[in-house]
């Protein structure tokens, strides 16, 4: 054991308290310092080749790879990036990689980039928001770092034989006093960096911002009339959303909008803050697993729908829901919702997930005054035109349902749908969509509808989210991808409650696209492990019982409730049978004495060779009684004297004194040799006997 490996173990050592210290999670740091320290005992080494170490990296960074693709991202870390990349996992990467260096056999050094592993796990471990506490903790550990990996090195230095000790201390100081600069430099550069870091903190979440942005357009607090389409033609085949629930869930809104300004639409000011409910809803299960139910409107009905949303690499603080939303149970202790019922997430719910309820009879909540003021209002600037356009679609209405049905007719009987419209420089959007009729898409059918309906005194929002329809033939679920993000207006009726409209002609709805059976195969797969490794995040050991006895529960009920399931029972039931009388079998041969084991495979098969010219020794029938009756008999196939006198001396073998091997080989040789006959009668038919 050298120095240089001592102090490396100190290094692993200290990454594995580091990442374990700022993460909060243990385990796996604790098993990779308990390898590294069985690596350093040097009980266990291997010679690899230069090419074997490449080979197993590749290997190693495949399996991170596909880790952290299935992973659920983590919304408790600091920013966007951090939760994208997944720090956490990249960390762990190369704590693997140090423990294996230990287990190397070398003549020489260990690697150089042992440090450099130790560095980019601490870089990695402190990427998250710390305490005041932690912030000193990491502040020292990373100077204790710098101070082993200064060591480190100089380890593997070697001094000529011949040098004096004298002669050493030149190059020994020299490498101390470029040790005291480096440290003296770097603790002014962190000085320095700990300072400004608010700043560095904002340009950092403005570039998260800027890199991210595509994956909340749309569900902020505004909203571009080109949102959707940038959704649509960026990654239009990624996943955003999978659904558990009996039916389609169809419309799925994320935000809600009620004011109008050019190119922009944006949301209430106004949020009312959601608190956990402390009562019990009938037909809701109690939560688990730190969940909260927070209740939207009245809970007093019996039968609900759930539909249970997984978001997918969506970075948006909106909670996807069905119309008619009443209860939400969420992993969150605050939610809010805006005037229109638009639910909020103070910080984005990825890697988890959230179920709806909905009333099964479809009631939904009364509209507000506060709600129906702000939904009626239209920009001052507003053309004249589009008023007039308005009066002559209503001239005829008396009712909100027909000013809904007029407005919807209109936009697909005089207008098409396209991705992307050119709108002439200086000319308002909204205005030039609606007078000039070009094609557009759905966010301009939306935006249109929306001011006609409140130019008719109709209150109506602007509404973006995802139409869920296409279903996974493997998982159970629905799938809502880029491609399914959609605008809408939801407007209220002659009753109060807020109806869907739906302006946009068939060709932009989104639609169910059919996908290989393979795919839905792998992504049930996946999304499988990834519903897993949350629910042990979140859970823990208690979460792991529970799935255990729920994965238990349902493969019973499968098989005694299904037709397959009873096939699968009963074939089950047949082979634990088999095993049972084989096992019992190998038990009774066990105890049994090889010898007398042996005398009994004897006597099985001369009582097979017997049978076969119609001589069967009877149940009750002693051996030599058996004897006496077929020695009178006479075959050409197998003498029956022989057969008597075989029979004899094997009943004086056996129950007489312990059977010898020299006992056992002389009956194998008295054994009449009438196979080797009936071999040559089977082949040769003809052949006389």
């Amino acid at each position: 054991m050298t120095r240089q490996r001592v102090i490396a173990f100190l290094l692993m050592t200290t990454i594995c308290g580091t990442v374990s210290y700022m993460t909060g999670r243990v385990v796996f740091s604790a098993v990779m310092w308990a390898v590294s320290l069985v690596g350093l005992s040097g009980l266990v080494t291997v010679d690899v080749s230069r090419s074997t170490r490449l080979v197993a990296m590749l290997a190693t960074t495949l399996a991170f790879v596909i880790v952290s693709r299935v992973a659920p991202e983590d919304p408790k870390e600091a920013y966007p990036l951090s939760a994208v990349a997944l720090t956490y996992v990249v960390a762990w990467y190369f704590m693997v990689l140090m423990a294996g260096a230990f287990f190397v056999r070398r003549r020489g050094p260990m690697p150089r980039t042992f440090p450099l592993y130790a560095i980019i796990a601490l870089i990695c471990s402190g990427n998250i928001f710390v305490e005041p506490q932690q912030d000193r903790v990491y502040m020292l550990v990373a100077m204790a770092v710098a101070v082993m990996t200064a060591f480190y090195f100089a380890a593997e230095r070697r001094y000529p034989a011949g040098l004096r000790a004298a002669e050493s201390l030149v190059p020994r100081g020299m490498s101390f006093l470029v040790l005291l600069i480096a440290m003296v430099g770097a603790g002014g550069v962190s000085a320095m960096v700990y300072a400004r870091q608010y700043e560095i903190n904002r340009a950092v979440s403005s570039l998260a911002a800027r890199l991210y942005s595509g994956r909340s357009m749309g569900f902020s607090d505004n909203a571009m009339l080109r949102s959707m389409t940038y959704l649509k033609t960026r990654g239009a085949a990624e996943l955003a959303l999978r659904v558990f629930s009996r039916r389609a869930p169809g419309y799925l809104r994320g935000r809600a909008f009620v004011r109008p300004l050019r190119r922009r639409w944006y949301a209430a000011r106004g949020k009312a803050a959601l608190r956990p409910s402390g009562r019990r809803f009938e037909g809701i299960p109690a939560p688990a697993g730190g969940r909260n139910l927070f209740a939207l409107g009245d809970g007093g009905l019996p039968r609900w729908e759930a539909f249970e949303v997984y978001p997918v690499r969506l970075w948006a603080k909106a909670l996807f829901c069905p119309h008619g939303t009443t209860v939400i149970s969420a992993p969150a202790d605050e939610l809010e919702i805006d005037e229109c019922g638009a639910v909020i997430s103070p910080s984005p719910l990825v890697g988890v997930s959230y179920t709806a309820y909905v009333p099964a009879r479809g009631k939904a909540h009364n509209v507000s005054q506060e709600a129906r003021e702000s939904c009626v209002s239209v920009p001052a600037e507003l053309d004249e035109r589009v008023g007039a356009l308005a009066d002559s679609l209503f001239k005829d209405c008396r009712t909100t349902a027909e000013k809904i049905t007029a407005v919807e007719k209109y936009f697909t009987s005089n207008y098409e749908y396209k991705l992307g419209i050119q709108i002439p420089p200086g000319a308002d959007p909204v205005t030039y969509f609606l007078l000039e009729r070009p094609a557009a898409h759905c966010e301009y059918f939306a935006a249109g509808a929306a001011l006609l309906l409140r130019l008719g005194g109709v209150p109506a929002y602007y509404a973006t989210g995802f139409v869920v329809s296409e279903r996974s033939g493997y998982g159970g679920y629905w799938i809502a991808r880029n491609a399914d993000a959609h605008a809408w207006v939801e407007a209220c009726d002659d009753n109060g409650r807020w109806v869907t409209v739906e302006a946009t002609p068939a060709a932009g709805i989104p639609s169910s696209l059919r996908r290989s059976d393979g795919y839905y195969l792998w992504d049930s797969l996946r999304f499988g492990l990834g519903r897993f490794m949350a629910m042990l995040r979140q859970e823990g050991a208690a979460g792991l019982g529970r799935w255990w006895l729920r994965r238990l529960g349902d493969l019973v009920r499968a098989m005694f409730t299904t037709v397959g399931g009873l096939i699968v029972s009963v074939c089950l039931a047949g082979l634990g049978g088999w095993l049972v009388l084989r096992r019992l079998r190998w038990f009774r041969r066990r105890h049994v004495d090889p010898a007398v084991d042996r005398l009994h495979r004897l006597l099985g098969r001369m009582d097979r060779r017997v049978r076969k010219i119609a001589l069967v020794r009877g149940r009750g029938e002693t051996l030599a009684h058996f004897a006496r009756r077929i020695e009178g008999q006479a075959s050409a196939r197998l003498p029956a004297g022989a057969a008597a006198r075989w029979y004899q001396a094997y009943a004086a073998v056996r129950y007489g004194a312990r059977a010898g091997p020299e006992d056992l080989a002389e009956l194998q040789r008295q054994m009449p040799p009438g196979a080797q006959r009936r071999r040559a009668v089977r082949s040769n038919p003809g052949r006389p006997t």
